[in-house]
């Protein structure tokens, strides 16, 4: 959090008021790593089971609360990597989908390899095989900080 905020006007703090939009963070067992996207007008869970703690995987989870989507979804994405859906394990392929220009914005920024929230080459591989090729051979996905580019669409969203 710490990080996210040294880098961009956002700022977290803590709060007891039910009423106010939030963020709750939680440690429930072996339930994964995720959080819904974007703002929910509810309270919204951000889950960090034991699996959870690297500070690339927070932040990973804490963009997501703030409306970022996977770099492999982004609509442009087909023109930087190939999915290879026969490696996926089948109830992860919604990790996958692409979304429709219509409903995400990349605020004028190029796509980004190196983006905190690109998955990398294996994600949720049934075989062990690659889930994501990219198109460029020397690009590195699945990095585990905040790329120049996550710094600046954080930003131009809420700078």
């Amino acid at each position: 959090m710490l990080e996210i905020e040294t880098v961009s006007c956002i700022r977290f703090r803590q709060t007891a008021n039910i009423s106010e939009p939030q963020v709750a963070i939680r440690r429930i067992g072996a339930e994964g790593c995720y959080s819904a996207l974007g703002f929910q007008h509810k309270v919204q869970l951000l889950n960090l089971d034991t699996n959870c703690t690297e500070k690339g995987v927070v932040q990973h989870e804490l963009l997501h609360a703030l409306g970022f989507v996977h770099m492999q979804c982004d609509p442009r994405r087909d023109d930087y990597v190939t999915i290879k859906e026969e490696n996926i394990i089948p109830e992860k392929k919604c990790n996958f989908k692409k979304f429709d220009a219509r409903d995400v914005t990349d605020f004028g920024v190029p796509y980004d390899y190196s983006s905190i929230m690109h998955y990398g080459l294996k994600a949720f591989s049934k075989n062990n095989q690659p889930t994501i090729v990219p198109k460029l051979n020397t690009a590195k996905i699945g990095l585990t900080q905040l790329s120049t580019l996550d710094i600046l669409k954080l930003n131009i969203a809420y700078c």
